[in-house]
């Protein structure tokens, strides 16, 4: 195939204020030593002939991909940024996404009821405090929920660290205080403790997990804080798409309804 009568092509951008650039070579003329490295300047590639506008701003644009077609190569040339350009978006907007914002839970107690209860402890009918667990929560709220979508453009794959987030993880807690059990489901929560009223509670051997954690406490149950105590705006996803050797970068971020609905007292 004859040599294409463009070499030299400015294409557009997902940023409306860039362009990118790509060079052609023949595909059957050119050998490995002239491939640029990714990273490597216009100016200082080793692209073989004619290496039109190499004296522009474009000689400062750096090596980010390489496509064929026919007996065309193309080489792809980026604009090369800084780390604050890259993690700066160059778009944003609003928007909205349907998410279930887990329940919270707010409170939880016992009350001593003044009247006993009664049961069979082997030897008889003996009398106990009636204990009664009380909870305040905020119920699982389906909501159509703002989100702020951001993009980014960059000449280099966005780095995992910048990419991972913390997002709300419930948990359950269920356990029990003088035998009456609690069991919330899945939950906000902030550490809840029940400790163990049981006389020399010792832990007994061979029964449970195999391979048990080092430590051990027979005289409390911990369930541990939510990573996420209530509802708050987070990162709900954040993603990068290869554009023609760019990486395109689209974080969203989606924030809590801006009412509460009603605590609920159990």
């Amino acid at each position: 195939m004859a040599s294409p009568n463009i070499k030299f092509e400015v294409l557009p951008t997902p940023n409306p204020e860039e362009v990118s650039i790509r060079v052609w070579n023949d595909a059957n003329q050119m050998d490995p030593s002239s491939i640029p490295t990714i990273g490597q300047t216009y100016k200082a590639s080793p692209i073989k002939g004619n290496k039109p506008k190499v004296d522009s701003e474009f000689g400062e644009y750096v090596y980010t991909y390489m496509s064929k077609e026919g007996d065309d190569i193309w080489f792809y040339f980026g604009k090369n940024r800084t780390v604050d350009k890259r993690n700066t978006p160059f778009r944003t907007w609003s928007d909205s996404r349907q998410y279930t914002w887990p329940a919270v839970l707010e409170d939880v107690y016992f009350v001593k009821s003044s009247i006993p209860q009664y049961i069979n402890n082997g030897d008889g009918v003996t009398q106990t405090p009636r204990y009664i667990p009380r909870y305040r929560y905020r119920p699982a709220t389906p909501y159509n929920s703002i989100i702020v979508v951001q993009q980014y453009l960059s000449e280099v794959p966005f780095a995992q660290s910048a990419m991972t987030h913390d997002f709300p993880v419930p948990t359950d807690v269920n356990g029990s205080y003088l035998g009456v059990q609690v069991e919330f489901p899945r939950c906000l929560h902030d550490t809840v403790t029940f400790p163990e009223l049981v006389p020399g509670a010792q832990i007994v051997q061979g029964v449970g997990m195999v391979n048990p954690p080092f430590i051990r406490n027979p005289n409390k149950m911990i369930f541990p804080a939510t990573n996420f105590l209530d509802w708050t705006d987070f990162v709900i996803e954040d993603k990068q798409t290869p554009v023609n050797g760019l990486f395109l970068r689209e974080k969203v971020t989606i924030y809590p309804p801006n009412y509460q609905p009603d605590s609920v007292f159990t």
